[in-house]
């Protein structure tokens, strides 16, 4: 116990350390997702906003000290989407949606097949997915702009007003300015080693305070050394050792090597670097380039939002009442199950294995390679906190990619962004309760919009890395198949046939050349 305690109390007090405005800022910057879906379903269907804030806000504060990056918790949008279109799905069939896609999700993280899928999957497939999330959020987000309750169905937005084309144009122009506010006249290296002097951790657990220069002779460290003891023949394999070592020849090995071969296929390395634990220590993290003028712009923005909205309709004030709401138990019946499963459950699990997983830990380790995630870790935490929270009516929840790029763009660095925001919704829930909706559904949704087209900018430009014809023509395709039939899963699906089918050619023409070699040449 004493151990648990003085782990607890450095990580608190690394947590507060860390506390800035741009940890501030960067906390609010995934609320252009978060805020439209959650509103939209409290208002359609009924979702008690005050339980979803309380269990929401907990799987913050829990993901920022497991993974201590600003790894976000964000609402199933499949689901999400499919509540909202008039399908007619309830609050129950919600939650049994929620509750099939996570034991599903625990169940591949807690085997290690998500590892095996990450393996599996070459790095422009990955980085083809981004470009196409990043592409659709900045589009939803101007749509947030442009239109009336960010679909084109209802007409044109008006230029003036709380929610006009000029305020969503205005803050586009502030964030810019705000965020990109600097040229650095040496490209982004100098930049993005300054943020890597923020974004890694010292051997204490503390904050680095140098920066690296790319030519220091002592990147490496010395190992201690192996001390190997010998292990008696008897106890040298258990039967289940000996059935995973099995495993792993038999099937494991063979399909490490095609996931290996296709990436190569690609113009990469296989992605056994995403596997294993990553070490730092004589390269710089890619994190976007972060900026001198430190300005909170997401901050600044949603305090503008919430005294506008107050401004513009004082009635707000007197529709909020103290005390939180009480949650109630869900237990879906059999129809439940059935419809929730098939109408939300099912289109939902691809889009949570491929964004809120394999993305985000493609992501999660190439910006923050120093505090690794295992794909299995990711899946396993997505699994668990919907396994808890939809039983009492919270929105079902996983983590995504577009999160991630979000709250790193407006200056989170680690884990402590998302325990201030959980902290601050686990408050508002307590504080508040559901009537906090009287607020929330009258904040500009043209700011919102302005906030998620920079989410969306941040997620597709991780897309600039890739490099080679081959690497790039998959990336470019399944971004383009995702975006055209507005479902990322079958842009994937084609970029894998692509790249397993590039494999099997240049199989082909190996042997060939082989056989030339062996029989035809005297």
């Amino acid at each position: 116990m004493e151990r648990f305690r003085v782990a607890g109390v450095a990580s608190v007090t690394r947590m507060v350390s860390h506390v800035s405005t741009s940890e501030i800022s960067g906390a609010l910057g995934d609320l252009g997702t978060f805020l439209p879906l959650v509103v939209g379903l409290t208002q359609e269907v009924g979702l008690d906003l005050g339980t979803t804030l309380l269990f929401s806000g907990i799987y913050n504060v829990l993901t920022g000290f497991l993974f201590d990056i600003p790894m976000p918790v964000q609402p199933m949008k499949t689901i999400a989407a499919v509540a909202l279109s008039g399908n007619g799905l309830t609050i129950p069939q919600i939650m049994a949606a929620g509750i099939f896609v996570s034991a599903c999700v625990l169940v591949l993280g807690g085997t290690g097949l998500m590892g095996l899928a990450t393996r599996m999957t070459p790095l422009p497939v990955i980085r083809g997915m981004q470009l196409g999330v990043g592409l659709a959020l900045s589009q939803k987000g101007f749509q947030y702009i442009w239109y009336q309750g960010g679909s084109s169905q209802d007409g044109m937005n008006g230029v003036w007003g709380l929610s006009g084309i000029f305020v969503g144009m205005f803050f586009i122009v502030f964030i810019l300015l705000s965020v990109y506010n600097e040229v650095d006249a040496q490209g982004s290296v100098e930049s993005t080693r300054d943020d890597q002097k923020i974004g890694q951790r010292s051997d204490d657990g503390k904050p680095s305070t140098s920066v690296m220069t790319g030519d220091e002779d002592d990147c490496t460290e010395e190992s201690p050394p192996v001390v190997i003891v010998p292990i008696p023949e008897e106890h040298r394999m258990h039967w289940s050792a000996r059935c995973m070592e099995s495993l792993e020849k038999k099937i494991l090995k063979p399909l490490y090597f095609c996931g290996d071969k296709a990436s190569e296929a690609c113009g990469e390395h296989g992605n056994t670097a995403q596997l294993l634990p990553q070490n730092n220590s004589c390269g710089c993290s890619p994190l976007p380039a972060g900026s001198k003028r430190n300005i909170p712009a997401a901050f600044i923005i949603v305090l503008i939002g919430i005294i506008l909205s107050i401004a513009f309709n004082p009635s707000i004030v007197s529709g909020l009442s103290l005390g939180p709401s009480k949650p109630s138990v869900i237990i879906p019946q059999g129809d439940d199950w059935r419809s929730g499963i098939l109408k939300a459950g099912l289109p939902q699990l691809p889009l949570t294995l491929l964004n809120s997983v394999i993305s985000v830990t493609q992501l999660a380790n190439e910006w923050f390679p120093d505090r690794y995630s295992r794909p299995g870790s990711i899946a396993t935490s997505v699994g668990l906190m919907n396994l808890v929270g939809c039983w009492f009516g919270a929105m079902p929840s996983c983590h995504g990619a577009g999160g991630l790029a979000a709250q790193v763009r407006f200056g989170a660095r680690w884990g402590t962004a998302p325990v201030l925001l959980g902290c601050f919704k686990v408050f508002l829930a307590l504080m508040f309760g559901s009537s906090l909706l009287v607020l929330l559904q009258d904040f500009p949704l043209a700011m919102l919009g302005a906030m998620l087209v920079f989410s969306g900018i941040e997620l597709a430009s991780v897309a600039k890395g890739q490099k080679g014809p081959r690497g790039l023509a998959i990336m470019f395709l399944v971004a383009s198949i995702g975006l055209a039939t507005k479902n990322i899963a079958i842009g994937v699906v084609t970029g894998l046939c692509c790249a397993y089918i590039l494999a099997i050619w240049d199989a082909c023409l190996d042997g060939v050349i082989y056989l030339k070699k062996k029989y035809l040449v005297t």
